[in-house]
């Protein structure tokens, strides 16, 4: 099931009731399923060849090289004439492990490419195919949080310069991913003469919870995989039995996320080194200080989120679209019997669609 609210319908109902989650189960249960037949669905493309590749390009810091991941179904003679979307991924996982990870045969990235996108993803600095900062190779402890939201977009807007002159672009779309929507807000409000459309999914909102605001975090910090999995698996949990998570996905996950960090393996147990940036962005968030001015979006703006999305959260979301109150077009949708991380779970090809579709829609 999947509800679908904009600005009047969501400020005409009782905001205040709707944030209490008992009171928000009954209100979702009153909504009739859209119908996915009915839209510019993956399910209604014809079988195409989707090709993928990597390219590396100079970002904003001199001698460190930015990876983008590409996938496109059009060849380059006709790709400048098709939509162009960035993914910017989150806190824990590359692109890899996250918008080109392959479950059922598909990733949102190449579901996206199949409904006539030219779809790109980018790697912040230190992580997946970009290079590491040099502070990654000393102690974690001895320099502060690498990658915060603002350095992140620096390298959106190495990556946009890019796309405008390979795609013969004016302006691009964007899609961020739980931590990566701060990341995307913030190169939104600096740059909104260069975003078309804006995806927000699973956000990062005032209600995430984050670190205790006097906590010392280190540059980066290591993650092994069974522990970032279990993550996930903690947020599933909500949306009650069966099992959302697809169990399977596990091994093939992890072997790609320790692939992912060349230097994954000289750790026991192996794990990937992740810049520590966006705990830092969360604990301003704790303190009052919100990443980005959300009134200050100028781009038809998508908010997705599973029902049981435990970092994004009801009252967030409802925060977030009442502030996007200068965006053109704002909408949330709520997935039911999703968590935060749709994308590894069994509504997957529900997130597909719904971004698709948003993507796809005619100015």
């Amino acid at each position: 099931m999947q509800v679908v609210i904009d600005s009047v319908s969501w400020t005409r109902s009782a905001a205040g009731d709707i944030a209490k989650t008992r009171t928000w189960r009954k209100y979702l249960a009153s909504f009739v399923a859209t119908s996915l037949l009915a839209s510019t669905s993956i399910a209604a493309q014809p079988a195409v060849r989707v090709i993928e590749e990597t390219i590396h390009i100079q970002g904003p810091i001199k001698g460190l090289i930015l990876g983008l991941r590409h996938a496109s179904v059009t060849s380059p003679a006709t790709q400048s004439a098709r939509p162009v979307v960035l993914i910017l991924h989150g806190a824990g996982a590359p692109v890899a492990g996250n918008p080109d990870f392959v479950l059922g045969g598909h990733s949102l990235m190449t579901s996206l490419a199949e409904t006539g996108i030219d779809v790109w993803a980018l790697d912040y600095y230190g992580f997946g195919e970009s290079d590491r900062y040099p502070e990654m190779s000393e102690p974690a402890d001895a320099h502060p949080p690498l990658g915060r939201a603002e350095e992140c977009a620096d390298q959106v807007d190495a990556v946009t310069a890019f796309l405008k002159r390979d795609r013969h672009i004016d302006r691009i779309m964007l899609i961020g991913d739980s931590g990566g929507s701060l990341v995307a807000g913030v190169f939104a409000t600096r740059r909104p003469d260069l975003v078309s459309r804006l995806i927000l999914f699973g956000p990062e909102t005032p209600f995430t919870e984050g670190p205790p605001t006097n906590a010392v975090l280190p540059a980066y910090i290591n993650i092994a995989p069974a522990d970032l999995w279990g993550q996930f698996a903690d947020w599933s949990q909500a949306a009650g039995k069966p099992d959302v998570l697809d169990a399977n996905a596990y091994k093939p996950w992890a072997e790609a996320y320790l692939r992912s960090d060349p230097t994954s393996a000289t750790r026991r147990p192996p794990t990937v080194k992740v810049p520590n940036g966006r705990q830092a962005d969360t604990a301003d968030i704790e303190r009052g200080r919100f990443t980005y001015d959300p009134a200050a979006i100028r781009a038809p703006t998508l908010i997705v989120m599973g029902e049981f999305d435990a970092i994004a959260t009801l009252p967030g979301a409802e925060w977030l679209l009442k502030s996007l109150r200068r965006a053109p077009q704002r909408r949330l949708v709520v997935i039911g019997h999703g968590s935060h991380t749709i994308q590894y779970e069994t509504e997957r090809t529900q997130l597909y669609h719904v971004m698709a579709d948003f993507l796809n829609e005619r100015e």
